[in-house]
């Protein structure tokens, strides 16, 4: 059975979710807004002030030698915008990068001011070119990033947005 909050797989005999403590609501005599309203009580807590940046890198060609000109960051999405099963696509393109060796991506996940950063490997399975960037709620409160462009992207491991 899957928690109906953060749609972590629940053990079978558990009546709470191990990952957010939301107990099984079960048979027909709960009224559906107030589960609704509960299922929102519990995302607020864990998510509430929770936001997914990327870190880019910047970089200038003088004299034939590429050398960093510094890093910008770029806000992904607020972690209350994304939802379960669904890949969210940052509404920015980036420059276009075709790849088919490995590459990874710096994802800071900042929650109530407090930073963690993810070094994020990608394994292309042929060659990709990586222009957009989406952002996908898994069970758990965990994200999974997507990287590509057209209809071939591929997917980082999934990192914890609490």
């Amino acid at each position: 059975m899957k928690c109906e909050c953060c749609k972590n797989e629940i053990k079978e005999g558990k009546t709470i979710c191990s990952v957010c403590g939301m107990t099984l609501l079960t048979g027909d005599d709960i009224n559906p807004t107030v589960k609704a309203s509960v299922i929102e009580d519990i995302r607020q807590k864990y998510l509430k002030d929770t936001t997914l940046l990327l870190k880019t890198y910047e970089y200038e060609i003088s004299d034939g030698k590429v050398t960093e000109n510094g890093t910008k960051i770029i806000r992904l999405f607020d972690a209350l915008q994304l939802k379960n099963d669904v890949v969210k696509m940052l509404s920015h393109d980036f420059e276009e990068v075709v790849s088919s060796r490995d590459f990874a991506l710096e994802i800071i996940v900042r929650k109530n001011g407090k930073d963690t950063t993810h070094q994020l490997k990608f394994k292309p399975t042929k060659e990709i070119s990586h222009k957009r960037i989406g952002v996908q709620l898994t069970p758990g409160f965990r994200c999974r990033i997507y990287v590509g462009s057209g209809d071939n992207f591929i997917a980082s491991d999934e990192i914890s947005l609490i």
